[in-house]
């Protein structure tokens, strides 16, 4: 349960790797530009709903290992981007941008 939560809250591992935050909300970016996840506003709220119950979840559970607010965690990153792109068309201008 402790593997599977630390994979969840630093998003399969990004969350080691320098800047971890920033490469999590730029993989999101791109996930949503090239999958047909930004082109149905639904979708992208239950993705996001997921998102936001496993961040909690997996960060809480992690807590206690890595310390509060720990630089692994970067699930919360991914989760912001996603609220930003549910009001974005999808094109890619606003991916980039």
């Amino acid at each position: 349960m402790k593997w599977m939560a630390g994979q969840l809250a630093s998003c399969a591992g990004i969350g080691y790797v320098k800047g971890g935050g920033t490469v999590a909300a730029a993989v999101y970016t791109l996930a949503w530009y090239f999958t047909s996840l930004g082109q149905y506003l639904y979708v992208q709220i239950v993705v996001l709903l997921v998102m936001l119950a496993v961040g909690v979840w997996s960060a809480n559970k992690m807590e206690q290992f890595w310390g509060k607010d720990s630089h692994r965690v970067v699930i919360d990153e991914a989760a912001g981007m996603c609220i930003t792109l549910c009001w974005m068309p999808h094109q890619w201008p606003y991916a980039l941008a």
